[in-house]
């Protein structure tokens, strides 16, 4: 006997199995919005980290990692800047420990050959721009249960930098540092030309959203 019990429908939020392109562009375009009132999850309000956390999950269910690993490596690869993030290591960042300065630009590389960098920007209040840089070793480590896939960042040294002064270039060499061995791991949950989401999994969970910059040399 076929049972006429209907089946239950779906919540109306839910992301459909295979969405489509426009659908996801949709998202994408009203997660950016969100993103940039809200300067990049360092100020924003708990509705907006919700709305933005909501948007990355409905990412996040479209997306299914390639099975090729050279394809997940040459989508990576290149240079992006987080727009949302929170993940309590950068969150810190809104408010620093000297008066008038403000953090700029957070950056991540990845370069063809397995390096990579992690790059923060701080601004003072006459102009001035400190770089500084992790120097990072990546690996893709395979494709996880939930569709995405990890990608493991080795730490190997960093570097301090003084890039400005009154909004004029100097050329000062940077100051190095050796770190102790230690390694992060992350998941990529979505992944495109143009977005990057990441879901840390080292000490404090975080989500980063980050999106890619014009064309660096990743050598």
């Amino acid at each position: 006997e076929i049972s006429s019990t209907p089946k239950a429908n779906p919540p109306a939020d839910m992301p459909p199995a295979s969405p489509n392109r426009a659908r996801v562009d949709a998202w994408k375009r009203e997660l950016l919005r969100i993103c940039a009132a809200g300067n990049r999850g360092l100020g924003a309000s708990q509705a907006e980290q919700k709305q933005a956390l909501r948007l990355v999950e409905l990412l996040e269910g479209s997306f299914r990692a390639p099975q090729d690993l050279a394809e997940r490596e040459a989508t990576l690869q290149g240079s992006w800047a987080i727009v949302f993030t929170t993940s309590p290591d950068l969150t810190s960042l809104a408010r620093l420990p000297f008066p008038g300065w403000l953090t700029g630009r957070i950056g991540q590389v990845f370069k063809r050959g397995g390096g990579a960098t992690n790059e923060i920007d701080f601004m003072s209040p006459f102009g001035s721009r400190v770089a500084q840089t992790v120097l990072c070793e990546w690996a893709d480590r395979g494709i996880s249960s939930e569709d995405a896939f990890k990608v493991q960042l080795t730490f190997v040294g960093s570097s301090t930098k003084l890039v400005e002064v009154a909004g004029m270039e100097v050329p000062v060499p940077p100051l190095g540092f050796p770190l102790p061995p230690a390694a992060g791991l992350f998941k990529v949950s979505f992944l495109d030309e143009e977005l990057l989401v990441q879901r840390t999994q080292a000490g404090a969970r975080g989500v980063n959203v980050l999106v890619r910059e014009a064309a660096k040399e990743t050598v």
